[in-house]
């Protein structure tokens, strides 16, 4: 059984679809939750440049890639998220490499990608609900060998002007390198590129503001991707008891009101990020600019059991909320996902702050399991808060 989520405020600007929004008060107990991540996996990690301007960031005039990483066997995911400022015939790609003397076998699952119309809602949104079709958009779309020494395009897209976004998984049988490009003639993108430099791209850049702000952004490879939570116990009589529960999972460089069990430690959920062409981390407690890490894109698999101990039907209410209140508003696009079920929506910092995506009513002395995703979307700027609620 899947949950049946409910839509959420979509859109931007004039284009609103303001849908099951509201303000909704954060109720007074807070329960931890624990995770595991799975750090045996690859996440390729693709952010900057964040603005691509200029063709010293392309490999078919400059000769590099945005992110070059060497993962190994089993599931890799790549995200990426950039705002092309450059030309509306641009092409962003991605090439597998086998450096084995045996074949290796590249399997595609899953590939969403989105870009500028209508913005950030449709980039951080649609891209999601596309990736849980499968891997429609890939160049392959299953088994495929690759020899040694050789190397596939899995991925190339033609890019309008503005944001665009996506995330693709695959599974490969060996280790292999994984470039990612942008360009204007695929065929002119050599073999050997070098990364685009992290740390002398910002030399031409004369404000220290400005200077600043692009190296809070990385492309690089992080210490897993996919979270999954230890089953939640959603008990109606103790949620009528204390008018609801919560608890939290966090967004960039926000402290967090308490540090998460994850795999075990007690520490901060945020993933670090290894730049790439450098020696640097960007993670929690690095020194300004490392210190800007956030879950964007990474997924929260969280089990959840929903049981009706009272003799009456109840209705079990499940809501997303920002976390952070600020003097200005700020919007921020969250994806949830059961089954097949696929949604996003748009929630703020000040009005329609909570996003009600569950509805679900258990009979009297029965219960359910199962299981939702939620994820940050690629502009997401707050922590947030998962609020259930009970009513008869």
């Amino acid at each position: 059984m899947a949950l049946n989520i409910l839509p959420g405020t979509q859109g931007d600007g004039t284009n609103e679809r303001r849908q099951n929004s509201l303000n909704y008060p954060l109720p007074k107990t807070a329960i931890p939750i624990k995770l595991s991540i799975n750090t045996d996996s690859s996440w390729v990690y693709c952010n900057f440049p964040e603005n691509i301007t200029d063709n010293t960031m392309l490999a078919d005039k400059s000769n590099v890639s945005l992110n070059r990483q060497v993962v190994k066997a089993g599931n890799v995911q790549i995200f990426y998220s950039h705002y092309n400022q450059l030309s509306a015939n641009l092409h962003y790609g991605i090439r597998i490499y086998n450096p084995n003397s045996t074949s290796v076998t590249i399997t595609p699952t899953n590939y969403g990608h989105s870009d500028s119309e209508p913005g950030w809602s449709n980039a951080s949104g649609c891209s999601w609900e596309n990736f849980f079709k499968g891997p429609n958009g890939c160049l392959i779309t299953s088994k495929t060998e690759l020899k040694p020494n050789e190397s596939l395009w899995i991925m190339d897209k033609s890019i309008k002007l503005g944001v665009f976004s996506g995330n693709l998984r695959f599974s490969t049988t060996k280790s292999v390198a994984v470039s990612v490009y942008a360009y204007f003639d695929r065929s002119k993108v050599g073999n050997a590129t070098t990364i685009f430099s992290y740390d002398n791209a910002f030399s031409e850049v004369k404000n220290e503001e400005e200077r600043k702000k692009m190296k809070m952004v990385y492309s690089g490879l992080g210490e897993g991707f996919f979270f999954t939570a230890k089953q939640i116990t959603l008990k109606a009589s103790e949620l009528l008891e204390k008018g609801g529960i919560y608890f939290s999972t966090h967004c960039r460089n926000y402290t967090p009101s308490y540090l998460m069990e994850v795999n075990k430690v007690e520490k901060s959920e945020l993933i670090p990020i290894h730049i790439a062409g450098t020696d640097k981390i960007a993670a929690v407690g690095k020194a300004s600019p490392l210190h800007n890490v956030g879950n964007w894109c990474a997924q929260y698999y969280i089990p959840i059991r929903l049981e009706n101990d009272l003799n009456y039907p109840i209705t079990f209410s499940g809501y997303v909320q920002t976390g952070v209140k600020k003097d200005n508003e700020i919007a921020s696009i969250f994806i949830i996902s059961s089954g097949s079920n696929t949604k996003y929506g748009k929630v703020s910092s000040q009005k329609f702050n909570s996003w009600n995506w569950l509805n679900c009513t258990i009979p009297a002395n029965d219960s359910i399991d199962d299981a939702y995703q939620f994820i940050f979307g690629t502009n997401s700027t707050t922590p947030v808060n998962h609020i259930f609620t009970v009513k008869a």
